[in-house]
């Protein structure tokens, strides 16, 4: 499973790179490791928890990237009961950013992105998980870069009622990209 995916993901690279025009910034990015919190907006009972996520982007032109986001949410489930209960939120979407460009080491942005949702929940008493099931995600975001570190606001939306919907802040370090100038 896991060779397939990095074939593509190595493929989509190559194929991608050829193709990037943008001029002043490099044309691969990596965010290796995003760290942040998640808020659960659509489920009485649930707590806040941690996000982590890693996304490779390809600036196409100066003012507009591609990437794919992987996510992990996890959270805490039903904060009124003595068990304890965990939900996880894993997702892959593409993402497209638009950058507003003021000065070339401070990039602000919005995006949006599509992809698969997958969530489960847990109970630590040697149980199966129970409540897993797969969805479509839609994610609007908001960021900004600063040099070599990225801050963003994402909202994750799914379309099943079963799964839980939630905004996450992100603070991450970008790997390989950057400012080069122009041309």
């Amino acid at each position: 499973m896991k060779t397939p995916l990095l074939l593509i993901l190595f493929s989509f690279i190559l194929e991608n790179h050829a193709l990037a025009q943008a001029e002043s910034y490099t044309h691969f990015e990596w965010d290796v490791v995003r760290l942040g919190s998640v808020s659960p907006v659509s489920f009485d009972g649930v707590g806040n928890g941690v996000v982590v996520s890693s996304e490779p982007r390809f600036n196409y032109l100066d003012d507009f990237s591609l990437s794919l986001r992987c996510e992990l949410a996890v959270h805490r489930l039903d904060r009124k009961t003595s068990s304890t209960q965990v939900g996880t939120a894993g997702s892959i979407a593409f993402m497209g950013d638009y950058y507003y460009n003021f000065r070339p080491k401070i990039r602000p942005f919005v995006g949006f992105g599509f992809g698969y949702f997958r969530g489960s929940r847990f109970e630590f008493d040697n149980q199966p998980p129970f409540g897993e099931g797969n969805s479509v995600v839609l994610s609007p975001r908001v960021g900004v870069e600063l040099g070599h570190v990225r801050l963003t606001a994402e909202y994750n939306h799914t379309f099943d009622p079963v799964f839980i919907n939630y905004f996450s802040m992100q603070l991450g370090i970008t790997l390989f990209g950057g400012y080069r100038g122009v041309g």
